[in-house]
């Protein structure tokens, strides 16, 4: 009888161990679990501040561009009005023979100028242009951030369905 219960008393003993083993096992894996949701936070409110930003600089490029842009197409209007007026201009003169020298170099230094704004204002075009092709960049970087905040949100919901992650 008492070997019997030294034999359950060893067996016990084992069980506790192993419990005991199991247990150990099962903090480490819950610490590394709480571990890398604690990174998965991190990525969380990385990605958040970067959306937060990339939001601002998408309000702010937008304020810029728009007011270059209506400014930009004002200036061209206005050159490609000075520009036709310019040139009837030109041409009345030049159908009046009796125009002094002086007064048409007058205007060909005009129509020169004209022509040099309006060359000007191709070149803000293509500036134009060339931040339209950044903001839309920087739509699709907050496209794809927006994602990857998705995907943590989802993988923290996980966790925490699975009781690995606090509420």
């Amino acid at each position: 009888r008492a070997a019997e219960a030294e034999a359950r008393a060893h067996h016990a003993a084992e069980a506790m161990a192993r419990a005991e083993a199991e247990a150990v096992g099962k903090r480490v894996e819950v610490a590394e679990l709480t571990a890398r949701v604690q990174q998965l936070l991190g990525t969380v409110d990385r990605l958040t501040r970067a959306i937060d930003e990339v939001a601002g600089f998408k309000r702010e490029a937008i304020a810029v561009l728009g007011g270059r842009s209506e400014q930009a197409l004002a200036d061209l209007d206005g050159a490609r009005a000075r520009c036709a007026a310019l040139e009837a201009d030109v041409q009345k003169k030049t159908a009046e023979l009796g125009a002094s020298q002086a007064e048409r170099q007058r205007l060909e230094a005009e129509l020169a100028r004209a022509r040099v704004d309006e060359t000007r204002l191709q070149a803000l075009e293509a500036d134009l242009r060339k931040k339209n092709s950044e903001l839309d960049a920087a739509v699709d970087l907050r496209r794809r951030l927006e994602e990857d905040l998705g995907l943590a949100r989802a993988e923290a919901e996980r966790l925490r369905a699975r009781g690995w992650l606090g509420r």
